[in-house]
C-alpha cells in the first residue's frame, strides 16, 4: 500500500495542480474562486489572493471528497488538505504523474512511502514532519 506523507517542517499540503488532477480522476467538476489569505514569510506578513477549488458536485457520495459545505445548498470547498485521505488512490496517482516536487505546496516536501497492506497504520506528525507508523496500544 502507498501512503503520502510530508517530510519537512511545515505541514502536509498539495498544489492546485494535484487538486485539479484528483478531481478529474474522480469525475468531479471544479470551478476556481479567488479568496484572500494571509501569507507569512520571513520578509513580511501580508494578505494575498489565492485560487481555491470549489466542487459543484452536490452528490452525497462525494461528501467525503468535497469537504464541508460553505452553507446548505451552496458549493462545497474541495479537498481541504487536512481531509485528504493519505492512501487515496487518486492522490497517489496524481502525485506520481506530476512528481513530488511539483505536487508539494510551499510548506511541504511530499513523499510516497510503501507499507505492508495488512497493517493498521497511522501518521505520526511533529511540527509538520510526518512518518507512517503501525498502530499499537498505549496507556498514560
Amino acid at each position: 500500500m502507498k501512503v503520502v506523507i510530508n517530510t519537512c517542517w511545515g505541514g502536509f499540503g498539495v498544489t492546485n495542480e494535484v487538486r485539479a488532477l484528483m478531481a478529474k480522476k474522480k469525475g468531479i467538476e471544479l470551478i476556481w474562486k479567488a479568496r484572500e489569505a494571509y501569507s507569512f514569510t520571513p520578509e513580511t506578513d501580508k494578505v494575498v489572493t489565492e485560487e481555491v477549488a470549489i466542487s459543484l458536485d452536490t452528490n452525497l457520495a462525494h461528501a467525503e471528497i468535497a469537504g464541508k459545505e460553505e452553507s446548505p445548498g451552496n458549493p462545497k470547498w474541495f479537498l481541504p488538505d487536512w481531509e485528504i485521505e493519505r492512501d487515496d488512490k487518486d492522490l497517489i496517482e496524481a502525485i506520481e504523474e506530476i512528481g513530488v516536487e511539483k505536487a508539494s505546496d510551499s510548506l511541504s516536501a511530499l513523499s510516497i512511502v510503501e507499507i505492508p497492506d495488512d497493517i493498521n497504520w497511522g501518521i505520526h506528525e511533529y511540527d509538520g514532519m510526518e512518518s507512517v507508523e503501525e498502530s499499537h496500544r498505549s496507556w498514560s
